[in-house]
């Protein structure tokens, strides 16, 4: 009987918003201080990325890039990326053939 009384009081809670401890701590990245006039608060958040957004946009414009210029930049950074990704999936197939053949051999 205890238990459907314990599970019935939770049931017929009701969140009403109030905030006991506020946990907001001067200069944590989510609180907002750091950058003066940046407020992360409720709902700010999404303002401040559309904000971001338009700005980002703006300086991008603002670069006066060709095509051609933007093709050569993405060009040279698959240039600098693609020799890493495959160092990475070869030491990752390495590490699990040495698991599978050695390490794991029953």
């Amino acid at each position: 009987m205890a238990k459907k009384e314990k599970k019935r009081k939770w049931l017929d809670f009701e969140d009403d918003g109030r905030t006991v401890a506020d946990m907001d701590i001067d200069g944590m990245p989510w609180s907002g201080s750091m950058i003066p006039g940046i407020n992360m608060r409720k709902g700010a958040s999404e303002r401040m990325t559309h904000e971001r957004e338009k700005q980002l946009a703006q300086s991008v414009a603002d670069l006066h890039i060709t095509k051609e210029e933007r093709r050569a930049m993405i060009a040279a950074a698959f240039k600098i990326l693609i020799p890493w990704a495959i160092i990475f999936f070869a030491v990752s197939y390495l590490v699990v053939l040495f698991l599978v053949k050695v390490w794991l051999r029953v």
